[in-house]
């Protein structure tokens, strides 16, 4: 009998600009190295079964979570919401929602995590083993069906398929001319490629850059009293002709977290002695 196709990954890709994310930043703000260790433990656990990973029982969850990362359960609990209230993992429970699976739960209370970001790297890691995403989504997909366009696009715009092409372009002709024609074909399709990333990368940063800022406040969890306080700041510059960008903006929310953490008055006082100073930047965070 053949053996059951595996479902889950080796290893996964991981961004050399992990550190360099905001969300990434902020979590290790708040909870120091202890936010990062268990990030990247969900990963792993998840990548291990696929997209997603199933909670039959969160007491030996949350145990299993002690035992690898000296890290309690009030912790990890804290942790794991923060990351679900900003997308970075999330949490379904699949009685809530009615879907076909819960027929199949095994305990009650039973919870799923995953993340839309988590499908996408998935889908992109296992191009070698499926010919169709169709192949791959299942139960608790999350992905969109533009999302789902760009990975067939993907798929059929990878090198393999060309190699694949230019073998049998060799096996058919015989002649001196042939291997440089292929090799041309390979070029060729490298720069098409290439040009389809760097397009793929401007309108990612054009969807990124049209974010308005209260959708970055929410976001971030900036409190009523910092949103309000920040924004007169943004309407200090705007008199002085200075635009705050959606980057700038994180910058400075950034900044003011690491530098006071939770206190919102010490950050209100903050943003109101640069507004009546008239400095164009928080002394807090001048790189903003």
């Amino acid at each position: 009998m053949a053996r059951p196709a595996k479902k889950g990954l080796d290893y996964f890709p991981f961004d050399v600009g992990f550190f360099e994310d905001i969300k990434i930043k902020r979590l290790k703000s708040r909870y120091g190295t202890d936010g990062i260790c268990l990030y990247l433990y969900l990963l792993t656990q998840i990548y291990a079964e696929g997209y997603y990973m199933k909670i039959n029982n969160e007491e030996d969850f949350y145990d299993d979570i002690n035992d690898t990362l000296l890290i309690e359960e009030g912790k990890a609990r804290q942790i794991i919401k923060y990351c679900s209230d900003r997308s970075m993992i999330v949490e379904i429970i699949p009685e809530e929602i009615g879907s076909p699976q819960a027929q199949n739960v095994p305990v009650q209370g039973v919870k799923v995590l995953t993340a839309a970001g988590i499908q996408m790297r998935y889908a992109e890691a296992m191009k070698s083993r499926k010919k169709d995403i169709t192949d791959i989504k299942g139960e608790f997909w999350l992905l969109d069906e533009k999302k789902e366009a760009e990975l067939d696009t993907y798929y059929k715009s990878t090198l393999n398929k060309d190699f694949s092409e230019n073998n049998v372009s060799f096996s058919e002709n015989n002649t001196d001319n042939s291997e440089i024609n292929s090799i041309n074909k390979i070029k060729l399709n490298k720069t098409k490629l290439n040009k389809n990333l760097e397009v793929s990368k401007k309108e990612s940063n054009k969807k990124e850059s049209s974010q308005s800022y209260d959708e970055i406040f929410k976001i971030f969890g900036v409190s009523n009293r910092v949103k309000e306080a920040v924004i007169n700041f943004i309407r200090h510059l705007k008199v002085n002709g200075i635009v705050m960008i959606n980057e700038r903006l994180e910058r400075l929310i950034t900044g003011l977290d690491l530098m006071y953490k939770d206190n919102d008055a010490a950050k209100c006082k903050e943003i109101e002695y640069a507004i009546t100073r008239g400095y164009k930047r928080l002394p807090c965070c001048e790189d903003y």
